[in-house]
């Protein structure tokens, strides 16, 4: 007993504690496994054996690094073991962790160097506990705005890993050379916070460049099914025409052939009524337009949806076709999915203008959406559908096709109506 008591000190339990109280910071809001109490309670006390091992066994010289190494370690299996992540995600956090850890047990360490009598023990972690939750607080907005990223860049990941062993050893060397009693200068120091912060920076820019890189191949893949999408419209929009125009000369023959005000007649008429109905043809000026307009006045009218537009198509010829059949469409499927949900029929109403003013384009689309819609940090609405990774990407995709060619969109809620505008120069004369 006596030799283990010497054991219970802050030496031996203050990084495990620390970074344990890191760790929660961080990982507080993702998904748990089941049973999640009991995994966390298993997983704590796994670190502070750990810890309590590690300091009978590797207490001296070089051997600290392994013993530190070896409480990292076993505070990472257990992010994995209680939280739902993967083996990366959870190297990724406990990453985090350490530098969180290293730069609030850092910020005490000045404030000992300049009164060494004000911290001592146990309440170093509670002076660094303020520290902390201010930095991960400060990363962890970056890690929710971007939380739908992957975190598996083995590459980056490694980095970071390298970054914080040099910080270990580069910062432990003076304690080594000059023993355990030693305080290090304000210096190293603020050397060891710096290094800390830069590698949380990298972390953050792991999950921004992932999730721009996730988003990139998702709007590639959406440009790609536009296109796809414009060639099937328009095949199967000239087969209908088609189709019509022959019935039509068919019932025409057959109305000729059939009594005036008989029954057959008014039957022939009927369905006569109905080919016209699928012959309402879209007239822009544009072709592109005029084949997007036609299936989307098809979809509207089986949604019991009017769409009322004004459009000069002769003006968007200067866009690539499938930019326009993209950006029109988007605009479109995005208030006939919007209005689709309202229960009053009179309220499925979309208008749509797009004209020259000047010399610019302006097209403006408006349409009830029942309440007013939440915009994100980035400007647009927040989707509402539960797989928030993989939608949200049309009115992306819009913008994307506007900043192409040097244009604004703006978006805004009025008394439960939505707008979008968008607002494209007209390119100059060769």
């Amino acid at each position: 007993m006596e030799s283990i008591l010497p054991l219970i000190s802050y030496d031996t339990f203050g990084f495990a504690t620390e970074l344990l109280l890191a760790t929660a910071l961080l990982v507080v809001h993702e998904p748990r496994r089941p049973k999640f109490a009991l995994r966390a309670a298993l997983s704590c006390a796994l670190v502070l054996c750990v810890a309590l091992a590690v300091a009978a066994l590797f207490n001296y010289g070089w051997l600290n690094l392994l013993r530190y190494a070896l409480i990292f370690a076993s505070a990472a299996a257990g992010i994995y073991l209680s939280f739902d992540l993967t083996v990366h995600e959870a190297l990724f956090f406990g990453l985090a962790a350490y530098n969180v850890q290293h730069i609030g047990w850092r910020v005490v360490g000045l404030t000992v160097y300049l009164s060494p009598s004000i911290l001592s023990g146990f309440s170093a972690t509670v002076a660094a506990l303020p520290v902390m939750v201010a930095i991960a607080l400060l990363f962890s907005r970056t890690l929710r705005a971007n939380r739908d990223a992957t975190v598996n860049n083995l590459q980056l990941i490694a980095l970071v890993s390298v970054v914080i062993l040099a910080d270990l050893v580069l910062n432990y060397i003076p304690i080594l050379l000059g023993g355990q009693g030693i305080r290090l200068s304000p210096t190293e120091s603020v050397y060891a916070i710096i290094c800390c912060l830069l590698t949380l920076a990298i972390q953050s820019g792991i999950l921004v460049r992932s999730r721009l890189e996730h988003e990139q191949a998702l709007l590639q893949e959406l440009w790609k099914k536009n296109r796809d999408q414009y060639e099937l419209a328009k095949r199967s929009i000239d087969v209908i025409n088609t189709r019509s125009h022959d019935l039509k000369k068919q019932i025409n023959v057959l109305l000729a052939a059939s009594l005036e005000g008989s029954q057959e007649s008014g039957t022939i008429r009927e369905i006569q009524e109905s080919i016209e109905a699928y012959d309402n043809k879209a007239k822009t000026g544009n072709p592109v337009l005029d084949v997007l307009l036609t299936q989307k006045l098809m979809q509207a009218q089986s949604q019991d949806t009017t769409l009322a537009y004004l459009i000069d198509g002769r003006e968007f010829s200067f866009l690539d076709e499938v930019d326009l059949y993209a950006l029109f469409g988007n605009v479109l499927d995005n208030a006939l999915e919007s209005v689709a949900h309202l229960n009053d029929k009179g309220h499925r109403v979309i208008n749509l203008r797009a004209v020259r003013r000047g010399h610019l384009l302006v097209v403006h689309c408006e349409n009830y959406a029942g309440e007013d819609v939440l915009l994100g940090a980035d400007g647009l609405p927040r989707t509402t559908k539960p797989d928030a990774c993989n939608h949200g990407f049309g009115l992306r995709s819009i913008r994307m096709v506007v900043e192409k060619y040097r244009g604004n969109m703006t978006v805004h809620t009025d008394d439960g109506v939505f707008h979008l505008q968008i607002v494209m120069p007209m390119p100059n004369p060769d």
